[in-house]
């Protein structure tokens, strides 16, 4: 499906919150904010002039894990819905904002991002299908490092 033909969701994104809330049975409403808040929050320098409700992944998996006594697991950081007609898919999204710029990205590794994908899907998606894109988020001076090594590592040439 194009990416231009979806449109954001704010009222899906908060149905899809009450059933990740229902079914891990958590009641507690502080991991949505607005996706300027989890920008800033993660490192950007930015505020957003929309503020675009999204659902902190990361708010819910140390919930979850002090709840079920149990070590985390490492998702994405952040997901909300879009959709077109009755079509609705997640949008996954992952923060890469504190990475040094000459670490050379040693922690952006093929495998780690498809861990957090997995996780995130099986955890929270409850049958509503991943859009086909994720996205990482890099600061804009490791965006072109960033690239690169995605591309080697997903044999993108």
């Amino acid at each position: 499906m194009n990416m231009e033909t979806m449109r954001y969701s704010q009222e899906k994104t908060f149905e899809h919150y009450e059933r990740i809330k229902t079914n891990h049975s958590i009641n507690i409403d502080i991991c949505v904010s607005s996706i300027g808040d989890a920008y800033l929050s993660e490192g950007g320098r930015l505020d957003f002039t929309k503020p675009n409700p999204i659902i902190n992944l990361d708010c819910i998996e140390r919930i979850l894990v002090q709840k079920h006594k149990r070590p985390g697991r490492k998702t994405m950081d952040i997901m909300f819905i879009v959709h077109k007609d009755t079509k609705k898919y997640i949008v996954v999204a992952d923060f890469k904002l504190n990475t040094p710029h000459n670490s050379k990205l040693k922690s952006i590794t093929k495998p780690s991002i498809d861990n957090k994908i997995s996780n995130s899907e099986s955890s929270f998606s409850f049958g509503t299908p991943l859009f086909k894109k994720k996205y990482l988020i890099f600061r804009k001076e490791a965006v072109k490092t960033a690239i690169s090594k995605l591309k080697r590592q997903y044999c993108i040439y």
